[in-house]
C-alpha cells in the first residue's frame, strides 16, 4: 500500500528493505514456533497432527459423539469425564483393541502378509479403509505405542516451504504423557522378528516393468518383481523369478 517509485534508485531500495524486513519477520516468528514445539516434545507432550490410530482427543471425541446423535450437552459430559484436558492424546478403546490384535497376530502369524489377509477378512478397518503391510509394518515399529512421542523428524525449509528429512541421531525421543498400548517386552520381540524377516532381493541384471505398479486386489500393496536363487545339494542352482 505504500506509495513507492520503483523506477528509481531509492524506490528500489526501499522495496528490497521492505522485502529483507517482512523475511527476518518470518524467520524469527518460525524459529519461535519450532522452539515452543521442541519444548512441548521435550515435555512429552502431543504437538498435534494426525491423531495416531489407538487415540482420540477432546475435540475428536465430542465430533463423534455428536455424530452418532449425542445431544451436545451429553457429548461435552462424555469427553469431560474420559477426556478432561485439550491437546491432548486419550486411549481409543476399539482402535487400541486392533492395535494388540495386530501385535499378537504377527508374533503367531510371522508374516505381514498374513496379517493384513487376515484383518481385510475379517473387516477389521483402518480409518481409511483396508490394511496394507506397508500401514501394519509402520505400526509395528512405531515407538509412540510403547509411550514415546518422536519429533524433529522432518523440517521446513524456510526458502521454499518444503519438508525436508532429519539425520535420525537429531530425533527427540522422549517419554510421552499419553499411555502406551504394548509393553516393552513385547514391542521388543516384534521389532526383532522384523528385523530377522528383513532380507533384501539378490540383485539381477532383469527389468520388471510392472514393478510398482501392480497392486494386489486383496490388500493394496504394490508389488514388485526380484530374483531369487536357490541352491540345491551337488552344487546346482536354479533362478526362480517372483
Amino acid at each position: 500500500n505504500e506509495n513507492i517509485n520503483t523506477e528509481g534508485p531509492m524506490g528500489r531500495f526501499m522495496l528490497n528493505l521492505l522485502g529483507s524486513l517482512a523475511q527476518l519477520e518470518r524467520e524469527i516468528d518460525s524459529e519461535r514456533v519450532s522452539t515452543d514445539m521442541h519444548y512441548r516434545a521435550e515435555k512429552g507432550k502431543w504437538n498435534g497432527g494426525i491423531i495416531p490410530f489407538g487415540y482420540t482427543t477432546r475435540d475428536k471425541l465430542i465430533l463423534k459423539l455428536r455424530a452418532k446423535g449425542m445431544s451436545h450437552a451429553k457429548a461435552l459430559g462424555k469427553a469431560d469425564k474420559e477426556t478432561p484436558e485439550d491437546k491432548k492424546l486419550y486411549l481409543l478403546e476399539e482402535e487400541a483393541k486392533i492395535i494388540k490384535q495386530m501385535y499378537d497376530a504377527y508374533l503367531k502369524e510371522k508374516s505381514l502378509r498374513r496379517v493384513v489377509n487376515s484383518f481385510n477378512l475379517r473387516g477389521l478397518k483402518t480409518r481409511q479403509g483396508d490394511w496394507t503391510t506397508t500401514t501394519i509394518r509402520r505400526m509395528l515399529t512405531n515407538p509412540f505405542y510403547l509411550g514415546y512421542i518422536t519429533y524433529g523428524k522432518r523440517k521446513a525449509d524456510i526458502s521454499t516451504g518444503k519438508l525436508r528429512n532429519i539425520d535420525r541421531d537429531k530425533w527427540k525421543i522422549v517419554k510421552g504423557e499419553h499411555k502406551p498400548i504394548i509393553a516393552e517386552k513385547k514391542f521388543k520381540e516384534v521389532h526383532e522378528l522384523l528385523r530377522e524377516k528383513t532380507s533384501k532381493p539378490t540383485k539381477s541384471d532383469k527389468t520388471y516393468l510392472l514393478s510398482g505398479i501392480l497392486k494386489c486386489w486383496l490388500c493394496g500393496g504394490k508389488m514388485y518383481g526380484y530374483t531369487h536363487t536357490k541352491r540345491y545339494a551337488g552344487g546346482k542352482t536354479k533362478e526362480n523369478l517372483y
